[in-house]
Parts: C-alpha cells; structure tokens; sequence
C-alpha cells in the first residue's frame, strides 16, 4: 500500500503505510532514501487505506483499523470520536475526520435530527467541525445508502481550508478554517448504480477472499456488503496556487479517466481526458513540477504529468456546472480534447 501527499512547500513524499517509511520523490522522480515514522505499539496488521500528511515528511494522519497521528515522525496518542470515522486530514496541524451519520453510544429510542459530519482534534477532544442534517438516518453506518451519502475526499489548502470531493457523485464543497460552508459546486447530483450481475459478482469474489482467509477460524456468519454505486471521485489535490484537482471516472468511457480542476480565479470548473490505464483506488499530490498519482497498490505504478502539460491541456467546460445553486457563466468556448 502506498500513499502519495506533498507539502505546503510542493515537495512531494511517498508513505509505504506496512512498513511506515516514508520516501522523498526527487525532480526525476524517484524515490530517494526513505524515513521511518515511530510507532507507539506493535507494527503490523491491516495496511492503512487513508493516509494524510501535514507540513512535512514526519506528520500524518492514517486511517485503517483505528485512527493514528504522527506528529515529526513519532506517534501520538489519540482519543476516537464517538462516531465511526471514515476519512481523516490534518488542517494547520490538527486532525480533521469525516464522520459516519451514525453514533456508535446512540441511547434507545434517541431520534437525532443532526450530526457532526466533520470533527476537528482541539488537543484534548473533538469539537464539531461542520453539523449538518441526518439523512435516510439507518442504524448500519457502512449501509449503501450512508456511504452513498456521506463518503467525500479531504484536502486542506494552504490557507488551512478544507476542500472536500464526494466519491459517488459530482459534489465539490470548500469550507474555510472554522468550518463554515464557503461554497458549494455540482455537475449532476445523481450516484451511478453498478448493474446487478456485477454487484455480484463482486460479492462473489470478496466472500471468497474472505472466507481464505478465515480458514482456521469460525465459518463466515454474515453477508458482505458491497457498494451497489461506481466511484466517481478517486483522489483530489490542491495546489500552491489555489487550483484544485479531481481524479474522476469518465461518464463516457468505462474504466477510463479523466482529470478535472476548478479554477478559482476564473471561477471555471474544467476537464480532460488522461491517457492512462489505472485500477480503481488512487492518490494525488499537487507539487511545483506538476501533479503525481499512485495507485494504492505500489505494483501498479505512479504517474506524473508535468505542469507545462497541465497549462497546454485542452481542458474543457463541464456542461451543466452550478455553483451555490446557479450556473456558472461561459465566458469562453470549451476546448476539445486531444
């Protein structure tokens, strides 16, 4: 497993979340000699599947089993929230997680018309970071419906802002540093549903990866879940200059990609096709030389496109873009893609 992040000064680091080394990508980008964060306890088991980095190579964040803090390359004790997390960040050297819409010490009979959607670390507990009403409220936070809702993409700015990308569907929103709701962008709002026989498919494939490895333990006694909605969003990065980044699945080409950005200064929500294969399930880093994607599967390679490409890309307007409710002008023709 690997996560790839850079810093506030655009320099770029690659985490290898088994082994918790962390390792600089140079200007011809390879990775140089690595440094290893310090566990508290044991290391080992599940690899982590969120990794967030702060202002340098020894602060992150990681999500996997439980929720861990580095802070200059040594960890840190951590209270949980009393909801489920299900992603993390570091906004100006605090963590920030995104909550499930569930409490796990919810009382009997409690009927709850809001949640925490965000929370934020204040060195002794968490404070609300954004509440926002319950929706389709359901007692199973991993449901369809609560993910379908509720997962998004984190990445904070360098003005200690957050931007967050919704994973099923086409929802941008930018809050600032007190958690207040500073813009919202769509393009569509509708999750896309995997057709049935591929739903199953997949549950097929996990029950026996499951059940391998539970061999020498009791039998399986429950039925995996899985996502009946495709990911649209896969990563997000913010750049020095305030333009931010969207990996998003093509609409119109299955299992191809396409890269989208939203420009600040023009106030314009753009994309283009990448001309690259990658599996689903990635991260991207925004540096001064231009942008990095890895997949999470360190066998399936890392990407880079230099910034002079990203300048020259023939992006185009996304039709039907709204921003806070209205449609954003057109001030230009789109482009074509090349």
């Amino acid at each position: 497993m690997q996560s790839i992040q850079a810093d506030k000064k655009g320099r770029v680091y690659l985490l290898r979340s088994e082994s918790l080394e962390v390792y600089p990508i140079d200007k011809d980008q390879q990775l140089g000699k690595p440094t290893k964060l310090k566990a508290m306890g044991l290391e080992g088991g599940p690899p982590e599947r969120v990794a967030a980095m702060g202002d340098g190579p020894g602060d992150w964040i990681l999500l996997g089993a439980n929720l861990r803090w580095f802070v200059d390359g040594q960890e840190i004790s951590l209270t949980e929230p009393n909801q489920i997390v299900l992603s993390a960040t570091l906004v100006d050297g605090d963590p920030v997680v995104l909550l499930a819409p569930v409490k796990v010490h919810r009382r009997r009979g409690e009927v709850l018309e809001e949640l925490p959607t965000f929370a934020r670390w204040d060195g002794e507990d968490w404070d609300d970071f954004f509440v926002e009403p319950v929706v389709d409220f359901e007692e199973n936070p991993f449901s369809n419906k609560a993910m379908i809702s509720r997962l998004v993409l984190l990445a904070p700015d360098a003005e200690d802002t957050l931007w967050t990308a919704h994973v099923y569907k086409p929802l941008i929103r930018h809050f600032d540093v007190n958690g207040r709701l500073r813009m919202e962008l769509t393009a569509g709002d509708e999750a896309r549903e995997l057709p049935a026989a591929e739903v199953e498919g997949i549950r097929q494939d996990l029950e026996k990866v499951v059940t391998a490895e539970r061999a020498d333990r009791k039998p399986l006694s429950k039925t995996v879940t899985v996502m009946t909605a495709e990911p649209f969003c896969e990563a997000i990065a913010v750049a020095g200059n305030g333009m931010v980044y969207f990996l998003i699945a093509d609409l119109e080409k299955r299992g191809k990609y396409r890269l989208r950005r939203w420009d600040p200064l023009r106030q314009a929500l753009e994309d283009v096709a990448l001309p690259i294969d990658l599996p689903s399930g990635a991260t991207m880093a925004s540096a001064k030389d231009g942008l990095h994607i890895a997949h999470w599967d360190s066998s399936q390679g890392r990407f880079f496109i230099p910034a002079e490409r990203l300048e020259t890309a023939a992006w185009r307007r996304v039709e039907g873009a709204q921003m806070d409710g209205a449609e954003l002008s057109v001030s230009e023709d789109p482009g074509t893609d090349k």
